[in-house]
């Protein structure tokens, strides 16, 4: 090469670094970009450019941007997108599906239930979409027909674990146990790795009554799956029930501190605590399972009993009037009211005996009078004879609260 030809050939060079190789222009249209962002995870650049298209009324920029909205969690946005779609085409096979997805991620089981089925109506043989129907029917305890979708789903998805979890749970909530169990034992087989499979198991044998079998397959989902709530509540209240009240503690406090919104798992949490005869510890995992689930009459009964336990009948009356207002507001039948008013005057009674004793009044007609007035504060009547026998059923809590009696102060030297 001479040198003048290799002098033009570096100046060439330095033009192609100084001047920047060509730019490159991408083919590609918006909702593919769009696409190819959501799949890439970058959300948020997704949806801005998958707008536009969808706003002029794309159809697959419409669904991209629907599925973006879902991963995101804007479950509501994704619904107020597909549903002008689905009343343009109700056929949408694509658009139902994601319609589901989308109200049953909103929290909106009844309206999910029937896009589901519309879903399915379309495309029979989506399993993904029978095992979700069945399961929100079941959470709604239409048994037979949360069996009737999961055995279709079977019948063209025979080892599917899912499908064969929900049918389980299907006959589970018929009482057919037999059948339950063999469903249950089916779905170990076909998903031996699932965490579910084994807690269906459990949920069998623990209906059946069958302790030993129930915490062997809680174990087992715990070792597939150490952060699962529903496991560690369940193994938890069995330990409860079979005695084991400390180990119960521990477990449960996983459970709350994995699930801390759980007021089952602070309910649970509460009973080992009360069998330790940890009172304290017991109103205090009562009033996270009070805050997490405000409205629920039997959270509010538990406070009320483990406090008169604790010698706290003024705690008690507090929960016992909180447990007839959810009652009340729930439309409850006679016979719990009747439950509640009695509750109410347990709490009253041994209040005024703790109190009358800590006074050492021995005026048996002044302590009735005290509990009639405050009977009637609350709405109340009951007969002396209603009130003895609310006095004896009480007369261990009474005791106990005398050891909150207030002491006397001191003299002054």
């Amino acid at each position: 090469m001479r040198w003048g030809d290799a002098r033009l050939l570096y100046s060439s060079a330095l033009c192609v670094v100084a001047c920047g190789a060509p730019e490159r222009t991408d083919a590609r249209s918006p909702v593919e970009r769009g696409v190819s962002l959501r799949d890439e995870g970058r959300l948020i650049e997704a949806a801005a450019t998958l707008e536009p298209a969808a706003a002029a009324g794309d159809r697959t920029a419409i669904l991209a941007l629907a599925e973006t909205h879902i991963l995101r969690g804007h479950h509501a946005a994704a619904v107020a997108l597909l549903e002008p779609r689905l009343q343009q085409d109700a056929a949408d096979a694509d658009a139902a599906g994601l319609h589901a997805k989308a109200l049953d991620g909103a929290g909106k089981p009844d309206l999910a239930v029937r896009a589901y089925a519309r879903r399915l109506a379309l495309v029979p043989r989506d399993a993904v979409a029978a095992a979700r129907l069945a399961a929100l029917l079941v959470q709604q305890r239409e048994y037979v027909r949360a069996g009737q979708v999961a055995e279709a789903g079977l019948a063209l998805h025979p080892a599917d674990p899912a499908l064969q979890i929900q049918a389980a749970r299907a006959l589970l909530g018929r009482g057919r146990l037999p059948q339950a169990l063999d469903a249950a034992r089916r779905s170990t087989e076909l998903a031996p790795l699932l965490p579910e499979a084994w807690l269906i198991l459990a949920d069998v044998h623990l209906v059946a009554g069958e302790a030993a079998k129930a915490e062997a397959a809680l174990t087992r989902c715990l070792e597939l799956d150490p952060q699962h709530a529903d496991a560690l509540r369940k193994l938890g209240t069995l330990l409860v029930e079979t005695g084991e009240a400390k180990r119960a503690a521990t477990v449960l406090l996983r459970a709350v501190r994995v699930a801390p919104a759980s007021a089952p798992a602070w309910n649970a949490l509460a009973a080992a605590r009360h069998k330790e005869q940890d009172f304290d510890g017991a109103l205090q995992a009562l009033d996270q399972a009070v805050a997490a689930a405000p409205d629920e009459p039997g959270l509010h009964r538990n406070r009320a009993e483990i406090a008169l336990d604790a010698g706290r009948p003024d705690v008690a009356l507090m929960g016992a009037l909180a447990a007839r207002e959810a009652l009340r507001k729930r439309r409850a039948g006679d016979d719990e009211l009747a439950t509640a008013d009695d509750l109410v005057l347990r709490s009253i009674v041994v209040g005024r005996l703790a109190d009358h004793h800590c006074r050492h009044d021995r005026d048996a007609a002044a302590l009735q009078r005290a509990v009639d007035r405050e009977l009637q504060v609350h709405g109340l009547a009951a007969s002396p004879e209603q009130q003895a026998r609310a006095g004896e059923a009480g007369l261990a809590h009474a005791r106990a609260a005398t050891a909150y009696c207030p002491q006397p102060a001191k003299a002054a030297p």
